[in-house]
């Protein structure tokens, strides 16, 4: 009985193994092809990328790359792509699309199209902002383009959709244009023009002060955080500590009663340079602290353009207050008094800085 056991398990190894050899191996092949826009083709506006995908694998996705970098992935026949060529630059760009199958992937050959949108017509760089007519009023500037015939000006209010024309000049010299905004704050750019045809849009530069979120001071008795100040590059926000004078360079006010402890009101916000001319001076070291303003404004006013003048050393706070802030180097910013904790000496507050120096405008 065991030799015939035995006899049977070995012939059924035997087939086993010899329906292993025997099996088939499956060779997985995908084909993609880019049919149109083709190779050599002059394009403009929207461009369908059609491809034709064949193969014996499972297609699950294909990727269409444009200049090297991926502009979308495409999981559902007929693989294509609509592509707005004017994301991109007039002159030669490169297509290509890869098959992503479920074992394997293919690569189509790469396409080249020459996209002409605008004709050889630079867009406007260098497009700046500053302030007119005592803060009131925005100038415009931009580098000159010498392959256009002037340029046109738009204008996008915050809270709009629509760019609205504001200016169009009629010589490439044309590089300056002062605007009256009604004390709005708003989007700009900036199109280069010849004949008929226009260039892409200038970069976009804004009049929108740069809000920042609730941050928290501490008297200064408590030696930590209670400057503030803001970044002039990008708009934002941060606090720092008064004891290091290094950071007289970057504080615009600071958080302080006055007195020898921390959470007898009232409390103020200072001027950082008042600190060497106060009771404060024991503890904010000398150095080359900035000489600000500040006043309390209401809340109308806050809503849309910060006082000119009237502006003082430091003021007394109270919550759900605004108060404006003129800096030594002529920038305007909001502060919003958020809480005020006297048992713990700290204050909460909200800011918006208007990063066009002078400008007083602060619709946000």
């Amino acid at each position: 009985m065991k030799g015939r056991f035995l006899l049977f398990l070995a012939a059924a190894t035997a087939g086993l193994i010899f329906a292993a050899r025997c099996s088939p191996v499956v060779n997985y092949t995908i084909n993609i092809y880019i049919t149109s826009p083709h190779d050599g083709d002059t394009v403009s506006g929207k461009v369908t990328i059609q491809t034709v995908v064949s193969g014996t694998d499972n297609i699950q996705f294909v990727t269409f790359t444009v200049d090297g970098e991926v502009i979308a992935n495409v999981d559902a026949p007929p693989f294509e792509l609509e592509w707005n060529t004017e994301d991109v630059l007039d002159g030669w760009h490169y297509i290509r699309a890869e098959a992503h199958g479920a074992h394997i992937t293919d690569y189509s050959d790469t396409v080249s199209v020459y996209v002409k949108n605008h004709y050889g017509i630079d867009a406007p760089s260098e497009v700046n902002l500053s302030s007119e007519n005592e803060g009131l009023n925005v100038r415009i500037t931009w580098s000159k383009v010498d392959t256009a015939e002037g340029y046109i000006l738009q204008y996008k209010m915050l809270g709009d959709s629509i760019w609205i024309l504001i200016a169009a000049t009629r010589s490439a010299d044309d590089t300056t244009f002062v605007h009256d905004p009604e004390l709005h704050t708003g989007f700009y750019r900036v199109i280069s023009v010849k004949d008929s045809f226009e260039s892409r849009p200038s970069e976009i530069v804004s009049t929108v002060p740069i809000a920042t979120d609730t941050l928290m001071l501490r008297e200064v008795n408590l030696g930590g955080h209670a400057g503030y100040g803001w970044d002039r590059a990008d708009g934002t926000g941060h606090t720092y500590s008064m004891i290091y004078p290094i950071n007289a360079e970057v504080v615009d006010f600071y958080f302080t009663n006055f007195g020898t402890d921390y959470s007898t009101p009232p409390f103020y916000i200072v001027s950082p340079a008042y600190s060497q001319l106060s009771s404060d001076s024991v503890v904010v070291p000398p150095s080359t602290w900035r000489d600000n303003g500040i006043q309390w404004v209401s809340r109308d006013t806050a809503a849309f353009l910060l006082p000119q003048s009237g502006y003082r050393s430091h003021e007394e706070l109270a919550e759900g207050a605004f108060y404006g802030l003129q800096t030594e180097d002529g920038f305007y910013a909001l502060i919003y008094i958020d809480d005020i904790d006297t048992t713990s000496g700290t204050l909460k507050v909200r800011t918006w800085f208007q990063k066009v120096q002078g400008l007083r405008l602060f619709e946000r």
